[in-house]
């Protein structure tokens, strides 16, 4: 058992409701009760129990034997982004970036082995990197995930490596432990992560750490250009400067929230629905 299951105040319940909502997703936009109970591990019964609370609440919708999820299921992703400020304190750092660099430019935390996206602001050129609010995508192979890594305590960045599925996505994804750690080194002494082709091919992407008053790192903004070649790699070192420079007020504004007083913000909500903005 999980040791989180195992504390009293641990609701088997509530836990079993958002396993079920996560049964839904891309590849199942529409499942029946035994869907739900084989990708789930429920019995028929008790899936079908949670659908029909989930429905009679107006998180699912049914049509014949199949369910659905509702709208109104994305009001707990948009709680997590009031929370966080990102209308009124991201999205114009995001898009003062991007109008500078004419790069797509994204904010994001990291959750365990992978950074989840908060928020981003689309390149003007004519490539757009599809990157959605609340997508997620593995940390050892980008940029964003590679600076927040980068600023793990010893052990718990030993921990990562040591239980971590590091995939390869192309050719160039370093997947090796002691390879990753050599560049996670490099990137402290730098102070920001250049990626080339590791987790898309032809995407040149570069971060930088946003800090709270604490000066931990709590979060990360990276741009994404296109095509990967010497030239876009040694422009996106040149704008590095502009990425600090935008962050610097970025970290000014996030000074007095609370959600970013502590390094705890690493571990953002598993259950922040994929908000399509393409």
């Amino acid at each position: 058992m999980d040791k989180r299951q195992a504390r009293p105040y641990h609701s088997e319940s509530l836990a079993r409701g958002l396993m079920v909502i996560r049964a839904f997703g891309h590849d199942h936009p529409r499942l029946r009760a035994i869907d739900v109970a084989r990708r789930t591990g429920l019995n028929r019964a008790a899936a079908r129990r949670y659908l029909l609370t989930l429905q009679d609440l107006g998180y699912v919708g049914s049509k014949g034997d199949y369910f659905y999820l509702r709208p109104r299921l994305l009001d707990l992703g948009f709680s997590y982004l009031t929370s966080i400020g990102v209308e009124d304190i991201v999205q114009p750092v995001l898009s003062r970036i991007s109008e500078r660099t004419q790069a797509s430019s994204t904010f994001a935390v990291l959750d365990r082995d992978e950074v989840v996206f908060v928020a981003r602001a689309p390149s003007k050129g004519i490539f757009m990197l599809a990157t959605s609010i609340g997508g997620r995508v593995a940390a050892h192979a980008t940029t964003l995930g590679q600076v927040l890594l980068a600023a793990m305590p010893p052990a718990e960045l030993n921990r990562y490596l040591a239980e971590s599925k590091r995939v390869a996505f192309t050719k160039w994804t370093i997947t090796d432990a002691d390879a990753l750690k050599r560049k996670l080194d490099r990137i402290r002494a730098d102070g920001y992560p250049l990626c080339s082709s590791e987790q898309y091919e032809g995407i040149v992407a570069a971060a930088v750490p946003v800090h709270n008053q604490r000066g931990e790192v709590v979060a990360a903004v990276n741009i994404n250009m296109y095509p990967a070649n010497a030239s876009k790699v040694k422009v996106a070192r040149q704008y590095v400067g502009i990425l600090r420079e935008e962050v610097r007020e970025l970290e000014a504004a996030l000074q007095a929230h609370s959600y970013f007083s502590s390094a705890a913000t690493r571990r953002a909500p598993r259950n922040l629905p994929a908000l399509n903005t393409q």
